[in-house]
């Protein structure tokens, strides 16, 4: 008998000692397959994470936005003032037989006068007005002043809308006395044209009235 409890004895312990190793063995599969997903799962994340851009950081466009209003470029100014008018004085100024480029002078001669009387002259004149931007203007007015850029008004023209690239001629007469003058021609000068660029909008050119005006 007691043989025999021995024998089932040594029997129960290869059953056990069986199952434990059978049981590690799928413990060591289960980790192993634990381990194996999350190295798919990082290397997944990391194809990812290289595909994204970090964090803090914006992603570069694929091509240039320069008509981005949020970015910078010389694209986008480019685009903004293509969008606006930009009206300016061109070619020269014209006074009585004189053609006078702007920035310039002049000496006229009171025997050019149109009309003369009580020691004025009245010279003919005319100028040239373009609007050089992407769109068209609307309509406003030029005026002539005489010695500062706000002083008096010697001549005043309405000025037309004006399309892309069109130009309007302002012409009439302006009185001035023998002397030299400095005139201020500017245009849209009541500035009712939302431009591009208003620093083009002025200009002077000198005169010198020579003779007796009458």
């Amino acid at each position: 008998m007691f043989r025999t409890m021995t024998a089932v004895a040594a029997s129960t312990l290869v059953l056990f000692a069986a199952a434990g190793v059978a049981g590690a063995q799928q413990r060591v599969a289960e980790q192993t397959t634990r381990v194996s997903d999350a190295a798919g799962q990082k290397a997944a994340q990391v194809a990812i994470d290289a595909q994204s851009p970090a964090q803090g950081t914006i992603a570069a466009p694929t091509k240039p936005q320069q008509d981005d209003p949020g970015g910078g470029g010389q694209g986008r100014q480019t685009l903004a003032n293509a969008a606006m008018p930009d009206l300016l004085l061109v070619d020269a100024f014209q006074l009585a037989n004189a053609t006078i480029p702007w920035g310039t002078a002049a000496t006229v001669s009171a025997a050019d006068a149109s009309s003369t009387k009580q020691g004025v002259c009245s010279f003919r004149y005319k100028y040239l007005t373009a609007n050089q931007g992407g769109v068209a203007a609307g309509a406003s007015a030029n005026r002539i002043h005489r010695d500062t850029q706000n002083g008096p008004v010697l001549a005043s023209n309405p000025l037309p809308a004006l399309a892309p690239g069109a130009t309007s001629v302002s012409d009439g007469h302006l009185s001035l006395k023998p002397g030299t003058w400095m005139l201020y021609v500017h245009a849209d000068d009541p500035q009712a044209v939302a431009e591009s660029n208003e620093t083009n909008n002025l200009r002077r050119v000198k005169v010198t009235v020579e003779g007796k005006c009458g």
